[in-house]
């Protein structure tokens, strides 16, 4: 069959033409196969190598190890997000250090970069030179010249960044990144201009720029020329930049990510230019925008404004009983979900109050108004953060009603709500097939939590019965079978997936009786192993021992049994969530 292709230029041109798997397939067929094959895939496709945790190093050093004896190596992609670097690093001289990371930069064609900074890297103190080195060889002129996508996460001030990377302070970025057309910055409050304006210096070929750009930057893009590669914009009315901001919208960009809110405070409410800027904007942005935040009654006046989102699979807006009060019906049902987003898939809904000085007459003429009570049968995941109200005013069986084909529900910052709403959340969506639970400080609870609380709800026990349950024996306890007196974990019959995502601050380990977890052991016999197509999975970061303490609290080995641990970032247990980029 070989020597069917007397050129290896031909058979690059046909191989050009497969799919990823089929590359993959075709890659096992001979060495010579292997080795173009994995060209077109370095070439033309996205192929990723990822270290993350806490044992970062070791990772780079294993992977040195594995690449350096081939031929072709197929990865152009490096994802690098260590948990925390205060562990033991490998061992050995500064020499070995340079030559893991030469042999890494050498055989990998560098296109993709995505760095999630930590805060550990480049302080005096810090253990981890492979980690370090790594980074500063990788923002060395040759390794850098063929990067076409460059993402950040957390980053520091700018001076810090230059220092660690060895950066000239006065070139800065200037001319490292010639081929580099995708910028993107995720949760970098700190100098976000001026490490714009870097990367522009950088990378005269920009293309896309999805950062956290506001108003009052626009008048930079527009000097530099790069309005066009903006794809990311936060709208908030301020009457310094109302003439800048509707110049903007008249350049008809194509933004992805967009979020305005008319009414932050009263000092400048909302105007009809405003609303002329924020309409001109989306109507360009129609065909382009994935991901879109609105506050709720500008969902109500986006219903009225006669434009289509035909590609937005993602929406985070707000909800609150007191503006449906003003509004006189209620604003989910009165929009048309459906109509403006027919590709809708995840919402995020936040809390809502009804603020001084609005004025309902600049979202809705409410005497023409109708409420259609229309439903979006499109989306399948919804994310409640901060909503709490939401679970006790009897507003989720109206969510539901929008939306009633969600199948994976999100709490955040809201887990232990989700104890005593399970039943409502049944009857809302009696097939969820995925349940999530997220928070920054997860199990740091008030004193009307207790794990024994919890455990009862999960069972559908009374906690006199919890108390007695408490005493028997682990051997007793697994052939157990408890006859639930109400409501209990067990009625989602549908349920797939049950996730957890304990977010380590990393600065307070849980490593004392004051933090209890959502269930214990109990929950575990009694409920989860009687759930045979259920996985339960606890997302974790493990620290190292602390003085005086022999492990780290979120180890939770008494569970061992009944879920399956992740180890995650915070920000990986985020990405597994809808993103809050905006």
């Amino acid at each position: 069959m070989e020597d069917a292709f007397s050129s290896d230029f031909i058979l690059l041109k046909i191989l050009s033409n497969l799919s990823l798997s089929e590359l993959l397939s075709s890659s096992l067929v001979s060495k010579r196969w292997k080795t173009l094959s994995r060209t077109v895939l370095r070439d033309k496709h996205r192929c990723a190598v990822s270290f993350s945790g806490k044992d970062v190093c070791q990772i780079l050093k294993e992977f040195s190890d594995c690449i350096g004896s081939m031929d072709s190596v197929p990865y152009n992609d490096l994802r690098i997000n260590p948990c925390h670097l205060n562990g033991p690093c490998i061992e050995g001289s500064s020499a070995d250090v340079t030559q893991i990371c030469d042999t890494i930069l050498s055989k990998m064609k560098l296109k993709y970069l995505d760095v999630h900074w930590f805060k550990e890297l480049g302080m005096p103190d810090h253990n981890c030179p492979v980690m370090v080195t790594f980074l500063k060889e990788i923002f060395k002129r040759e390794h850098c010249f063929n990067l076409e996508f460059l993402e950040f996460c957390h980053l520091p001030e700018l001076q810090l960044f230059t220092a660690c990377f060895e950066i000239d302070p006065e070139q800065g970025l200037k001319s490292l990144l010639p081929n580099l057309t995708t910028f993107k910055m995720i949760n970098c409050r700190r100098s976000t201009l001026e490490f714009i304006k870097e990367i522009i210096r950088a990378a005269p070929n920009i293309r896309n720029l999805i950062v956290n750009a506001k108003s009052n930057m626009l008048d930079y893009f527009f000097s530099s020329g790069k309005c066009s590669a903006l794809k990311k914009l936060v709208l908030n009315p301020a009457k310094n930049d109302s003439k800048i901001c509707f110049r903007f919208s008249k350049t008809k960009p194509k933004l992805k990510y967009f979020a305005f809110s008319s009414i932050p405070d009263r000092e400048y409410g909302p105007s009809q230019y405003f609303f002329a800027t924020v309409k001109s904007i989306l109507e360009s942005s129609g065909n382009s925008l994935g991901l879109l935040y609105a506050d709720q009654l500008d969902m109500v006046w986006l219903g009225n404004a006669g434009i289509t989102f035909p590609k937005l699979s993602r929406l985070s807006t707000r909800f609150g009983q007191e503006v449906n009060q003003l509004l006189g019906f209620n604003s989910l049902s009165g929009i048309d979900f459906g109509k403006l987003f027919p590709n809708l898939k995840s919402v995020q809904i936040g809390p809502e109050f009804l603020r001084p000085g609005v004025i309902l007459g600049d979202y809705v003429n409410a005497e023409t108004h109708t409420v259609g009570g229309s439903f979006c049968g499109t989306v399948t995941e919804l994310k409640l953060k901060y909503t709490w109200h939401i679970l006790k005013d009897g507003s989720l069986r109206m969510v539901a009603d929008v939306f009633p084909n969600v199948t994976h529900f999100i709490f955040e910052e809201m887990e232990t709500y989700f104890v005593d709403c399970m039943e409502g959340l049944h009857a809302s969506w009696p097939k969820l097939e995925r349940i999530s639970l997220s928070g920054y400080k997860v199990w740091k609870h008030s004193h009307a939590f207790s794990t024994a609380k919890c455990d009862a709800a999960f069972i559908g026990v009374s906690d006199e019965k919890i108390e007695t349950l408490s005493h028997l024996d682990e051997e007793t306890l697994k052939t157990l079978e408890v006859q639930p007196t109400r409501f209990s974990f067990r009625d989602f019959k549908s349920l797939k997936k049950f996730q957890i995502d304990t977010n380590h601050s990393y600065r307070e380990c849980r490593i004392n009786d004051d933090n209890k977890f959502i269930f214990s052991p109990l929950t575990g016999h009694l409920v989860f192993s009687k759930m045979p197509d259920l996985v339960v999975e606890i997302g974790r970061v493990l620290c190292n021992p602390q003085a005086g303490v022999s492990s780290c609290g979120y180890e939770l080995r008494e569970l061992s049994p009944f879920v399956s641990f992740v180890s995650r970032t915070v920000e990986h247990a985020q990405e597994h969530l809808i993103s809050n980029s905006i």
